[in-house]
């Protein structure tokens, strides 16, 4: 049987559109967004205000971050944890790499290569 191509350019594409960063809520006034600025570098932002207001950038990975993609535990069915698991993709290294934001104390740990 012969393999059949749909899209070769899908993979790409989805790459580049697909993008969950949140908001993920702990409680009722705090919560936390991921997302790429302007320069391609991935970040997030906490309010403590049910988001009328949002303390200033943070650095999660420095780069030409193309995509990503987060969940929280507390989003999976049994898990009280604290963390947001993110998933992304560097385009100046070509890397896929997972991080993760301790919600408990703001803290970025990880930065482990799935994939060059």
């Amino acid at each position: 049987m012969a393999d059949i191509t749909i899209e070769a350019a899908a993979q790409s594409s989805a790459y580049s559109r697909y993008r969950r960063g949140g908001i993920f809520w702990t409680t009722p006034l705090i919560g936390y967004v991921i997302y790429i600025d302007s320069v391609s570098d991935l970040k997030y932002r906490k309010t403590a205000d049910g988001g009328a207001t949002w303390g200033a950038a943070q650095n999660i990975r420095t780069g030409t971050i193309y995509t990503y993609d987060c969940f929280a535990d507390w989003q999976v069915a049994g898990d009280a944890g604290t963390l947001v698991h993110i998933v992304y993709m560097d385009d100046d290294t070509s890397d896929t790499r997972y991080v993760n934001l301790d919600t408990s104390d703001d803290s970025i740990n990880g930065d482990d290569l799935i994939e060059s």
